[in-house]
């Protein structure tokens, strides 16, 4: 009697090749189902007795693993299989359960992030959309992008957040720096690129009537009573999706004190550029104390002579800048 003991069995007598591997206890009782032994775990047929290899699912713990196709232990940590088509490429399996992995895992051992397919388990490559977000990992080691990256494929400079690794849509500010990152394709835009989106979107409320102070107050700001002037420029940089260039998200219609913050930060000048805030000193009696009361936004500059769009005189228009403007520059050129 064969007792505590592997042994092969052949398809046919004196044939080596084919066959099955079984597991005798001490008492010479064929293993059926999970077995620790030798430093691992085995896994044998609940009918047969078969000795299990390749990946297995096990209903009883509702996950999958991954039996060596030689040894038929149980793996853990890193694996990479190529026992057939369908499983070649790089998995991972638990360190104390044996599952496999369907998220992201931290490789210590490499000092990377990589991520495994939530069906299949493989590890992935290159650009994917995952729960809600494009993520991209390296063609070679899988390793998930972090900061800015050059995407050959799509070419273009894109910005991957450097805790979740996710695609960063939208303006932000990284590192101290002010970026805009197209809203779909994350394509990072350049100075002139966001500066024209500004404007764009300032211009196509020419002619209309929005509710630009009543919008920032819904969202938290400031109202100025005086007039719209600086909510119309709120209302503008928030509808492009480029808060962050005013005044760092602030949120107030008070044009003094954006002029305030733009002039502490040396951000202005008496010299326009397409796409800054232009701002005046009226002979208002309630600015006598403030360093501006009005507010618009340059939409062209032609021999150093600006043309604006302000909400003023009850409306909004394009019109060439009032006499004695001052000129601040938000970060659109980091």
């Amino acid at each position: 009697m064969v007792v505590d003991k592997d042994v092969f069995i052949p398809d046919a007598p004196n044939n080596r090749k084919t066959g099955i591997w079984v597991r005798f206890d001490q008492g010479g009782n064929l293993i059926k189902g999970e077995d620790y032994r030798y430093g691992g775990w085995y896994y044998f047929d609940a009918t047969t007795g078969a000795m299990s290899k390749g990946i297995k699912y096990l209903s009883s713990d509702d996950k999958w693993v991954y039996y060596d196709v030689s040894t038929g232990k149980m793996a853990h940590g890193e694996a990479y299989l190529h026992y057939d088509k369908e499983h070649t490429g790089w998995y991972y399996f638990d360190q104390n359960t044996g599952a496999m992995a369907h998220d992201f895992v931290y490789i210590r051992k490499t000092n990377k992030w990589v991520y495994y397919d939530k069906t299949t388990g493989k590890m992935q490559y290159g650009e994917h959309y995952i729960n809600d977000g494009w993520y991209y990992m390296d063609p070679v080691t899988g390793a998930l992008a972090k900061g800015r990256t050059w995407l050959s494929n799509g070419k273009k400079w894109v910005y991957y957040d450097k805790t979740s690794s996710q695609m960063i849509h939208g303006g932000a500010i990284l590192d101290g720096h002010h970026y805009f990152f197209d809203p779909y394709t994350g394509v990072q835009y350049n100075k002139q690129q966001i500066a024209n989106r500004l404007v764009n979107q300032a211009r196509s409320y020419a002619g209309q009537h929005p509710d630009c102070p009543g919008e920032l107050a819904a969202n938290g700001g400031l109202i100025c009573p005086y007039g719209p002037c600086m909510s119309f420029v709120w209302y503008s940089f928030h509808h492009a999706g480029l808060d962050i260039f005013l005044c760092d998200g602030a949120k107030t219609g008070w044009p003094h004190h954006n002029y305030d913050w733009y002039n502490s930060h040396g951000r202005v000048s008496s010299t326009p550029h397409v796409g800054d805030i232009a701002f005046w000193k009226f002979n208002d009696s309630w600015s006598r104390n403030y360093s501006a009361s009005h507010a618009g936004i340059v939409v062209s500059v032609n021999g150093g002579y600006a043309t604006i769009i302000d909400a003023a005189n009850g409306n909004i228009s394009v019109r060439s800048a009032y006499y004695g403007a001052h000129f601040a520059h938000p970060y659109y050129d980091e």
